[in-house]
Protein backbone atom coordinates (compact mmCIF):
# COMPACT_ATOMS: atom_id res chain seq x y z
CA UNK A 1 0.00 0.00 0.00
CA UNK A 2 1.33 3.61 -0.62
CA UNK A 3 -0.40 6.78 0.82
CA UNK A 4 0.64 10.13 -1.05
CA UNK A 5 -0.17 13.43 0.88
CA UNK A 6 0.27 16.29 -1.31
CA UNK A 7 0.43 19.91 -0.16
CA UNK A 8 -0.78 22.04 -3.22
CA UNK A 9 -0.56 25.08 -0.87
CA UNK A 10 2.06 27.15 -2.90
CA UNK A 11 1.67 25.23 -6.36
CA UNK A 12 0.74 27.40 -9.11
CA UNK A 13 1.08 25.42 -12.60
CA UNK A 14 2.98 28.03 -14.70
CA UNK A 15 5.80 28.17 -12.12
CA UNK A 16 5.86 24.49 -10.63
CA UNK A 17 9.17 23.47 -11.89
CA UNK A 18 11.82 26.48 -11.77
CA UNK A 19 9.75 29.53 -10.38
CA UNK A 20 8.97 28.41 -6.76
CA UNK A 21 5.64 27.67 -6.45
CA UNK A 22 5.73 24.27 -5.97
CA UNK A 23 3.72 21.39 -4.49
CA UNK A 24 5.30 19.07 -2.39
CA UNK A 25 4.60 15.22 -0.88
CA UNK A 26 4.73 13.12 1.98
CA UNK A 27 4.93 9.67 0.70
CA UNK A 28 4.63 6.37 3.26
CA UNK A 29 5.05 2.88 1.56
CA UNK A 30 4.11 -0.28 3.07
CA UNK A 31 6.64 -2.97 2.29
CA UNK A 32 7.87 -6.29 3.47
CA UNK A 33 7.04 -5.55 7.23
CA UNK A 34 8.22 -1.78 7.12
CA UNK A 35 6.84 1.57 6.54
CA UNK A 36 8.82 3.82 4.42
CA UNK A 37 8.46 7.61 4.22
CA UNK A 38 10.07 9.61 1.34
CA UNK A 39 9.65 13.49 0.03
CA UNK A 40 8.89 14.67 -3.64
CA UNK A 41 8.23 17.59 -5.12
CA UNK A 42 7.36 18.98 -8.32
CA UNK A 43 10.48 21.37 -8.42
CA UNK A 44 13.33 20.68 -10.79
CA UNK A 45 16.17 21.65 -7.98
CA UNK A 46 18.10 19.44 -6.16
CA UNK A 47 15.88 17.83 -3.91
CA UNK A 48 16.69 15.27 -0.58
CA UNK A 49 14.35 12.72 -0.69
CA UNK A 50 14.35 11.29 2.48
CA UNK A 51 14.74 14.89 4.44
CA UNK A 52 12.51 16.63 2.49
CA UNK A 53 14.67 19.99 1.53
CA UNK A 54 16.30 21.68 -1.41
CA UNK A 55 20.14 20.39 -1.97
CA UNK A 56 22.67 17.48 -0.49
CA UNK A 57 24.15 17.23 3.09
CA UNK A 58 26.62 14.43 3.83
CA UNK A 59 23.01 13.01 5.82
CA UNK A 60 20.82 12.59 2.80
CA UNK A 61 24.10 11.14 0.56
CA UNK A 62 23.95 8.41 3.40
CA UNK A 63 20.17 7.64 2.52
CA UNK A 64 18.56 4.98 0.64
CA UNK A 65 15.91 6.96 -0.88
CA UNK A 66 13.79 6.42 2.40
CA UNK A 67 13.05 6.60 6.22
CA UNK A 68 11.74 3.73 7.78
CA UNK A 69 8.83 5.42 9.94
CA UNK A 70 6.17 4.08 12.13
CA UNK A 71 2.36 4.15 11.75
CA UNK A 72 2.17 7.18 14.82
CA UNK A 73 4.06 9.13 12.14
CA UNK A 74 1.21 8.16 9.04
CA UNK A 75 -1.60 8.78 10.91
CA UNK A 76 -0.13 11.93 12.76
CA UNK A 77 0.35 13.66 8.88
CA UNK A 78 -3.32 11.83 8.26
CA UNK A 79 -4.60 13.51 11.26
CA UNK A 80 -2.59 17.21 10.07
CA UNK A 81 -4.01 17.00 6.30
CA UNK A 82 -7.54 15.79 6.20
CA UNK A 83 -8.90 19.10 6.65
CA UNK A 84 -7.02 21.13 5.14
CA UNK A 85 -8.24 22.45 2.11
CA UNK A 86 -5.21 22.45 -0.03
CA UNK A 87 -3.83 19.11 0.48
CA UNK A 88 -4.73 16.09 -0.89
CA UNK A 89 -4.40 11.96 0.01
CA UNK A 90 -4.37 9.39 -2.36
CA UNK A 91 -4.05 5.78 -1.71
CA UNK A 92 -2.52 3.24 -4.15
CA UNK A 93 -3.56 -0.11 -2.69
CA UNK A 94 -1.61 -2.47 -5.06
CA UNK A 95 1.22 -1.61 -7.62
CA UNK A 96 -1.05 -2.24 -10.58
CA UNK A 97 -3.55 0.21 -9.86
CA UNK A 98 -3.27 3.73 -9.87
CA UNK A 99 -3.77 6.06 -6.56
CA UNK A 100 -7.03 7.00 -5.57
CA UNK A 101 -8.16 10.50 -4.12
CA UNK A 102 -9.54 9.70 -0.73
CA UNK A 103 -12.41 11.98 0.70
CA UNK A 104 -12.95 12.97 4.38
CA UNK A 105 -15.03 9.91 5.49
CA UNK A 106 -12.86 7.69 3.75
CA UNK A 107 -9.75 9.43 5.53
CA UNK A 108 -11.18 8.58 8.71
CA UNK A 109 -11.54 4.99 8.22
CA UNK A 110 -8.26 4.92 6.70
CA UNK A 111 -7.10 6.27 10.23
CA UNK A 112 -9.18 3.92 11.99
CA UNK A 113 -7.79 0.46 10.22
CA UNK A 114 -4.31 1.74 10.87
CA UNK A 115 -4.98 2.26 14.23
CA UNK A 116 -6.09 -1.44 14.14
CA UNK A 117 -2.90 -2.03 12.33
CA UNK A 118 -0.66 -0.62 14.95
CA UNK A 119 -2.43 -2.62 17.54
CA UNK A 120 -1.73 -6.27 15.91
Amino acid sequence: MKIIITDWTDYDPQNSATGGRYWFSTVYEFIDGEIRRHYNTSAEATWCWCYGRFGHSEECNECSGYIVTSIDDVIENLQFAKNKKNYTIKVQFNAKEAPRLFLDEKIEELIENLKKFQAI
